[in-house]
């Protein structure tokens, strides 16, 4: 997720961010938020510079895809994903579960309004925010109630997506290594992202030998690996439990 993160971790803890948040009077900002012209899809179609297809796999077992794309504006850059996931509950009947995450972010990758939705049938969860000088605020929206936190941040914040754009927009050197303060959606914080790019080598890839980096990442203990070309394609990530998303084309 790009996601990064996102489309498992926020699935898993969306009820703990609900839980955590404090009221206040909220309807100004969720309007900012849902009006905001830099959040729209029309604006995310414009100058793409990707446009992926993933498969998400559990144990290797394909349980849905990814749809992802990164739009560059005259202002910085606008992430859009999208996924569907189809996963046994502990009944073992099927729910399919949709995600959508939406991210726009100025011209040095820094975080300025996310949007989150998760659609389980006919529950859903949306997770709007956006900085404002040094406020981050928060907006959670479940179960019919609306509930708002905000909190102070010491200097520039980013998002996952912002490792990748950097590779993406300045190039890949081995053995580099980055950090960044973003905001992790599943412990309702900001939190610091470690990276650091591998040197290139020869992988398997459908039945192909081709030559990535690969690129392992930390945030709260959470690990994850994912490779990358020497162009920028994103080819496979690798993260906790048995989780796997490989890149696919559209049809697949």
């Amino acid at each position: 997720m790009k996601t990064r993160f996102f489309h498992i971790f926020i699935i898993l803890l969306s009820i703990i961010l609900y839980q955590g948040c404090d009221n206040e009077n909220q309807s100004a900002f969720i309007n900012s938020v849902i009006n905001s012209t830099t959040l729209e899809e029309e604006n995310i179609i414009k100058n793409t510079l990707r446009d992926e297809w993933f498969g998400f796999y559990f144990k290797g077992m394909k349980i849905g895809y990814l749809n992802s794309r990164i739009s560059e504006t005259e202002t910085g850059y606008i992430g859009y994903s999208e996924g569907y996931m189809k996963v046994e509950n502990i009944a073992g009947i099927g729910e399919e579960t949709k995600i959508v995450e939406k991210l726009d972010l100025d011209k040095k990758y820094r975080l300025n309004a996310f949007f989150y939705e998760i659609k389980q049938g006919e529950n859903s969860i949306k997770l709007k925010g956006e900085k404002n000088d040094n406020i981050l605020k928060v907006i959670l929206e479940a179960g019919g109630s609306v509930r708002e936190k905000k909190e102070k941040i010491a200097g520039n914040i980013y998002s996952p997506l912002s490792l990748y754009l950097q590779l993406l927009k300045e190039g890949i050197t081995a053995e580099k290594e980055l950090s960044y303060d973003v905001y992790f959606q599943p412990t309702n914080k900001i939190a610091t992202l470690y990276a650091k790019v591998g040197e290139a080598r020869e992988i398997e890839f459908k039945g192909q030998k081709i030559r990535a980096y690969p690129v392992s990442e930390e945030i709260e203990g959470m690990k994850s690996t994912f490779w990358i070309t020497e162009d920028g394609k994103k080819v496979k990530e690798e993260s906790f439990e048995g989780f796997e998303i490989v890149a696919e084309t559209k049809e697949e």
